[in-house]
């Protein structure tokens, strides 16, 4: 009987085929040369800003929608791909520089004000303060769909003041670039906040339960007082009532010179 010849490759369902996939440790994956591609770009994204006049600004803002919408497909690749860690890093780190190299060009050309583009760095700073400090204590905050609206609004804001058609109704940028304004401190509040509560969930997960039933226990708490009340009801007749038995540990510890801590262990 005829051996059955096996499908090549090229002729199995896409579907059936496994995907290339990227370890988390990983840095040259396509999604990351996008985003260094991204990077790379910015210093010419600026430049134009600084420069360009008249029709020349349409290529500015052409510039500027390719560069945010690599953010998409950088975005598309690490999910079937496989995230790393290099690129949870670098992608919204490139996107801080874009943000904010474009709108101070955009406030030394006297498109927009420089207030708008320093709230927003110090919402960015703050919120890189805190997200530092949470890794030291191994809590990792989760992005929600409000972050990357931030990014939305602040990209649509500044493609708004790229346009050379709103140069005569210039209340049109400021009102974009507010309503990102908006956007990046609801945000950050909310990162924050969240952020807090899953740094006190973990306190709390990580401090050990005191048995309050125990000598040493009633030692640290200084629950002698507290249980002289329990020593008439609750002791067995002939036994040693509470506080005496602390008192005496608390001697003992003293005479061996050791810490009750130390005692203990």
């Amino acid at each position: 009987m005829p051996k059955r010849r096996e499908a090549l490759p090229e002729e199995r369902d896409p579907a059936e085929l496994p995907d290339f996939t990227f370890g988390p440790t990983a840095v040259l994956t396509p999604a990351n040369l996008i985003t260094f591609a991204r990077v790379a770009a910015l210093p010419l994204v600026i430049y134009l800003i600084l420069t360009a006049e008249g029709s020349q600004r349409w290529w500015t803002l052409g510039l500027w929608i390719a560069v945010m919408t690599s953010d998409l497909l950088d975005g598309f690749l690490a999910r079937k791909q496989g995230t790393t860690t290099s690129g949870a890093y670098l992608d919204p780190l490139a996107d801080k520089f874009a943000v904010l190299g474009s709108l101070a060009a955009l406030a030394y050309v006297g498109h927009v004000s420089w207030i708008p583009l320093g709230i927003i760095a110090l919402r960015e700073l703050a919120v890189s303060l805190f997200r530092s400090y949470a890794s030291r204590r191994s809590v990792t905050v989760p992005a929600t769909p409000f972050g990357k609206a931030k990014t939305l609004s602040q990209s649509i804001a500044i493609g708004v003041l790229l346009l050379p058609a709103l140069d005569e109704l210039p209340i049109v940028g400021q009102v974009a670039i507010w309503v990102a304004v908006g956007f990046t401190v609801a945000s950050g509040l909310d990162y924050l906040r969240r952020g807090s509560t899953y740094l006190a969930s973990e306190g709390r997960a990580e401090q050990p339960p005191v048995d309050e039933g125990t000598i040493e226990s009633a030692i640290k708490l200084g629950r002698a007082d507290a249980t002289d009340a329990t020593d008439a009801t609750d002791q067995p007749e002939g036994t040693t009532p509470i506080s005496q038995r602390i008192a005496l540990v608390r001697d003992r510890d003293a005479d061996s010179d050791v810490p009750p801590s130390a005692s203990q262990g």
